[in-house]
């Protein structure tokens, strides 16, 4: 290239003004339709949930008439571009597809559960000699003992080799209901027996504590409209009443927190 005297000129040269356009439109295009890698150093703490959302690449199969080996070809976009209409018509269920790639740099075996949610199904698949092969499901009315994971139905076991890099496409096929949501999670087994025995422990403890309550508050006003029924004493009527009130107002409140 011929030496250009000043700086400006060049900047404003025309190959480097190709360079650069070049350089920018990969960055955008790698923005929009790339998908960054998931990097695990080492063993996962056993009280966090990675989430890797943000390095997921999405492509909703509408007609569900695509091949499985047709998949890998499609334009997937990154999940946080895509933002999903809430619908509760069973009518609107898709094929949603999901890319992402894991590397496991450290020396160990990390056998870790992944999950993409609550959904009516989830396949999940890795390539193998440039074929999708499936490695693995969870079902939503999968029984307790069809669960790969018994303790809950959205976890999907996979295993990861020392040093391996492992390319996964998973499949949800569901319909956006109000509770709908797309992401990837991973996890030890620890940490979603500890998450499951917590949620049960804030459940459980407000629903012992609340039928407690509202048993005796039921057994004291049937026990004073007995005495009503004895007596034929109207504040007997009207206290048996009030301790009614009280018993359907906490178990208003219970139904409201949950």
């Amino acid at each position: 290239m011929k030496h250009l005297k000043y700086p400006i000129q060049w900047l404003f040269s025309k190959e480097v003004s190709f360079r650069i356009f070049c350089t920018l439109l990969y960055i955008l295009f790698n923005s929009l339709f790339g998908f960054a890698q998931i990097q695990l150093r080492g063993q996962l703490e056993k009280d966090a949930f990675v989430h890797f959302s943000s390095e997921a690449s999405l492509f909703v199969d509408s007609s569900a008439n695509l091949t499985l080996q047709e998949i890998p070809q499609q334009k997937f976009r990154r999940l946080t571009n895509f933002s999903i209409p809430k619908s509760l018509i069973k009518g609107y269920t898709y094929n949603y597809w999901l890319r992402f790639e894991v590397e496991n740099l450290s020396s160990d075996t990390l056998d870790l559960l992944l999950t993409t949610g609550f959904h009516q199904a989830t396949l999940l698949y890795t390539i193998r000699q440039n074929k999708l092969i499936k490695i693995g499901e969870a079902q939503e009315n999968f029984s307790k003992n069809q669960r790969p994971f018994r303790s809950d139905d959205q976890y999907i076991p996979v295993r990861f080799l020392p040093k391996s890099k492992n390319q996964f496409y998973a499949k949800i096929n569901d319909y956006p209901r109000e509770d709908f949501s797309i992401q990837v999670v991973l996890c030890t087994r620890a940490t979603a027996n500890l998450h499951k025995l917590n949620a049960f422990y804030n459940e459980y403890i407000y629903l012992i504590a609340y039928g407690f309550l509202i048993s005796v508050l039921l057994f004291v006003a049937l026990f004073v409209f007995m005495f009503y029924l004895l007596d034929r004493q109207v504040y007997y009527l009207y206290y048996a009443a009030y301790t009614i009130s009280i018993g359907l107002f906490n178990l208003w409140e219970y139904e409201f927190q949950f």
